[in-house]
């Protein structure tokens, strides 16, 4: 079954990444990103090291 961690994020994360709080109480946040736009993120979660996540 799926499941969903909720981990505090830093403000640097939340500011690099382009967040958006969606929903207080459960902390959730969301982004739409277009891979093909952005060099340093297509290259940040297509990185050898995201591939067992």
């Amino acid at each position: 079954m799926p499941s969903i961690s909720h981990e505090k994020l830093s403000e640097e994360e939340i500011s690099n990444d382009k967040l958006e709080l969606i929903d207080d109480g459960l902390k959730l946040y969301m982004s739409i990103v277009d891979l093909n736009s952005d060099s340093e993120i297509k290259e940040k979660w297509s990185g050898s090291e995201n591939k067992d996540k």
